[in-house]
């Protein structure tokens, strides 16, 4: 296969081999963008496949991607992208807004409950029926402006409208704002609720608080979950959103150049570490059971201050140091964790119908019910009673857990997070003695 490469060619193929980073990124991107960066990282190797694969190519009368990429310079893409950069320059340029005011938005699939295929449980899942919990996704949606200074709080979609393991939690309290649709998907009465109702007042705060001048616009791509310009932006007309072109989204849209590929493999890499640290259960499948919506909310949101560029390579070697010491995960390489945390890479945030879907839902096709069955662990409405927590429960488990934090010689920071938490129950308790003090005036 390598005998008509030249020496520099052959040791380029193998170092594009080992390269983890375009491992990755090949099924996240178009193709077409994957040889660009062939292209710009391995020329030798690009060059001679290119002249190698060119008669097949022509015979065969199969012009793209590869062929483009030298040719017609992304058979329009990266046109249409440099376009837009000038026009959407332009429009910056003309309501004189700075980096801070521009914002991007995207929604994404997240298989949160989803094992490597190698592991026997994912195996023996393939073959059992009921749950499959490869199947569990929630809708993440991520938003920043162009500087990073400002990050909308993560929104978060669900099949169920309270969820059982929310139970206790007021929805105001929990670290996103959570929406239900029954397949947890976005759609645009979700977006424009979330346009209108989280986006715009936490923009303007924004403003306020820095003295910047009231305008902002969203650059959002052309999904069909997204209302149009003309419904999304404020009565003022100072926040507004801008589109892209189709087929451009995966060149220069911001969320999709590393950022939610980031949060996903940072979630898996805490999903594998609660797998190995709970080995007190008899069977995956009854572990899997302990790991919740909110629980996956939790570590979703989890921000620490590794660059996006340097993670690749580090969270798969860290993700098969975990998987390998799972006594369920014997038979998990590299291979199988490289595909497991591709798996959800290109997972669209909204339904794409077909023309068969749309007729069904619209009524000019009639089809047979097909009522989905709940999965046997899956997380539907909470319908539960709830027994709150006495506050002297709380106030016992917090001095336990601080007590042992600091014998464990635990970090100071956390230590200082924990009596935050018991400054703030005293305070409970305290209002609560006041409230019982000022009643027992009027017992009769």
């Amino acid at each position: 296969m390598t005998s008509g490469l030249s020496l520099r060619a052959k040791e380029e193929l193998i170092e594009l081999f080992e390269d983890s980073v375009f491992k990755m990124n090949f099924n996240r991107k178009k193709l077409i963008s994957f040889w660009l960066s062939v292209q710009e990282n391995y020329p030798t190797v690009f060059n001679e496949a290119v002249k190698m694969l060119l008669p097949f190519i022509s015979s065969y009368n199969f012009w793209e991607p590869l062929f483009y990429v030298q040719g017609e310079s992304l058979s329009g893409d990266l046109t249409a992208a440099t376009l837009f950069n000038d026009e959407f320059n332009s429009f910056l340029s003309k309501l004189n807004l700075s980096p801070d005011q521009v914002y991007n938005a995207d929604e994404s699939g997240l298989f949160w409950k989803m094992l490597p295929s190698k592991t026997l449980a994912a195996q023996s899942e393939k073959s059992a029926p009921g749950h499959k919990s490869s199947k569990e996704r929630l809708t993440i949606m991520t938003c920043s402006n162009a500087t990073g200074s400002h990050k909308i709080k993560l929104t978060v979609i669900g099949k169920a409208k309270t969820p059982r393991s929310f139970k206790g939690t007021e929805m105001k309290y929990l670290p996103c704002d959570y929406y239900h649709h029954p397949k947890a998907w976005m759609n645009q009465v979700i977006f424009s609720e979330w346009f209108f109702n989280v986006f715009v007042p936490s923009v303007q705060k924004f403003q306020n608080e820095k003295g910047i001048p009231k305008r902002a616009v969203l650059l959002l791509d052309n999904a069909p979950s997204h209302p149009s310009e003309s419904t999304l932006k404020t009565p003022d007309g100072k926040i507004v959103v801008y589109y892209l072109p189709p087929n451009v989204t995966s060149i220069i849209q911001p969320m999709d150049q590393g950022v939610i590929s980031c949060l996903k493999r940072r979630y898996k890499k805490i999903f594998l570490r609660y797998l190995l640290q709970e080995d007190c259960f008899d069977s995956m499948k009854e572990l899997l059971k302990t790991w919740t919506i909110k629980d996956a909310i939790f570590v979703t949101i989890y921000d620490d201050e590794e660059s996006i560029e340097d993670t690749v390579d580090k969270d798969i070697k860290a993700c098969l140091d975990l998987a390998i010491s799972i006594p369920d995960f014997t038979n998990v390489d590299e291979d199988d964790i490289v595909d497991w945390l591709q798996k959800d890479l290109n997972q669209e945030g909204f339904e794409r119908l077909s023309d068969n879907d749309i007729a069904v839902r619209y009524g000019s096709v009639t089809t047979p019910s097909t009522t989905q069955q709940p999965d046997s662990f899956s997380e539907s409405d909470n319908e539960e009673h709830f027994e709150k927590i006495q506050t002297s429960q709380a106030m016992e488990a917090v001095d336990v857990l601080l007590n042992f934090c600091e014998q464990e010689n635990f970090d100071f920071h956390d230590v200082i997070g924990l009596r935050k938490i018991r400054s703030e129950v005293r305070k409970i308790i305290s209002n609560q003695k006041k409230q019982r003090l000022i009643t027992s005036y009027f017992k009769p």
